[in-house]
Formats: structure tokens, sequence, C-alpha cells
């Protein structure tokens, strides 16, 4: 018992003195540290609450007042700080998961921005491509379209038709 007793002391020594108030399930989206002691979210569908009875001392070879599973002092103490412990890597998890997906998130954004910019620089390049072929192709049709070649030609034929006229008359 005096073990007992000892444990218990030194354990709320070590506790810091925080005043959390009632324990209620805790909600771990929030920014304040949860009280590892009372349960986490969704701990109350998966442990049940159970109604624990005072400790009572057991003397051998005599019957438990009560059916249940007995354990040591210092299991208890180990499985209570195992539970804790838990309940932190648990709130740890979830916290680094939550920056995790965030982080993944703003690089999609920034991936998908920067490829929407690269389309919109290329599409632009080849709107400039388009309208600088077409320019070349419009300065390169103008020189036989033009009324100066027009008459050029016309006088290079009918000279043509009048020297092969003379030729085929004399």
């Amino acid at each position: 018992m005096k073990y007992l007793i000892a444990c218990v002391v030194a354990l709320l020594i070590s506790v810091p003195a925080k005043s959390y108030g009632e324990c209620v399930t805790q909600d771990y989206a929030k920014t304040v540290e949860p009280n590892y002691d009372c349960p986490g979210p969704g701990e109350d569908t998966v442990v049940p609450q159970l109604k624990y009875k005072l400790s009572v001392g057991l003397d051998k070879d005599k019957a438990a007042p009560f059916a249940g599973i007995l354990f040591e002092p210092n299991q208890v103490l180990q499985l209570g700080l195992r539970i804790k412990g838990l309940r932190r890597l648990r709130y740890i998890e979830q916290s680094q998961t939550q920056a995790r997906i965030k982080v993944e998130v703003d690089f999609t954004k920034s991936m998908a921005a920067a490829e929407s910019k690269l389309l919109e620089n290329q599409r632009d390049g080849y709107k400039g491509q388009l309208i600088d072929t077409r320019k070349e192709l419009d300065s390169e049709r103008a020189w036989y379209r033009s009324w100066s070649f027009g008459f050029v030609l016309g006088t290079a034929v009918t000279c043509a038709a009048a020297v092969s006229l003379a030729v085929a008359v004399k």
C-alpha cells in the first residue's frame, strides 16, 4: 500500500500543473496542444468508457472481492503512460499529415499555375509565328500579283508572239 501511495505521489509531482477542467474528448484540429490524459477523437467508440472501482488490497490465497483483471502497480503505470504516449503520437502524426497535405496542395497549385503559364506563353509564341508566316507569305505572293509584273510579263509575251509570228511568216 505504501508503494502504491508513493507511485501516485511521484506521478502527481511529475505531471505539470495544468488546469484542463473536465476530461472531454479532445479536438486535434485545434492549434492548442490537447490534454493527453483525456481520450482523443474517435477514441470513445474504440475504447469503452469503463467505470473503475477503487483499488483494494489483496491477500495471498484469498479470493478477489470482484471479478476483473489484476495488474501490478508498475504495469498499471506503464499501460497508462503507453496510452498517453499513443495519444501524443496520434496528435503529432495527425499534425504532420495535415502539414504534408497542405504542402502537397500548394505544390500542386504552383505546378498547375506554372504549366498554365507555360501553355499560355507557347500559345502566344505560336500566334506570333503564325502572324510572321502570314506576313512572309503575303510578301512573297506580292511580286507576281503586282501590276508591274503583269505589265512586264504581258510585254514579254507580246514581243515573243510578234517574233514567232515574224519568223513564221518569213
